[in-house]
């Protein structure tokens, strides 16, 4: 995750495309703001920052769910 943050805002990339592998299908769309839930998220829950480089994509809806997100903002993009 500090790897492709890093990248992302020394290219000025604000968001990026999300492939899933396993479907082989667009599964979405990582923006600034899914950066700013980690940040919040371990801000919250500095006991879980130690896991931070075992990061997966996936667990971003655990994220969103427990800084009590709305459903709305989750939105998939499926063609």
């Amino acid at each position: 995750m500090r790897d492709v943050e890093r990248l992302t805002s020394s290219l000025g990339i604000v968001s990026a495309p999300l492939w899933d592998s396993h479907t082989s299908t667009f599964a979405g769309l990582l923006t600034t703001a899914d950066y700013i839930n980690v940040v919040q998220y371990y801000w919250q829950n500095p006991a879980a920052l130690d896991q931070i480089d075992q990061f997966r994509l996936s667990s971003l809806r655990g994220m969103q769910h427990h800084l009590q997100l709305r459903r709305s903002e989750l939105i998939p993009l499926r063609y």
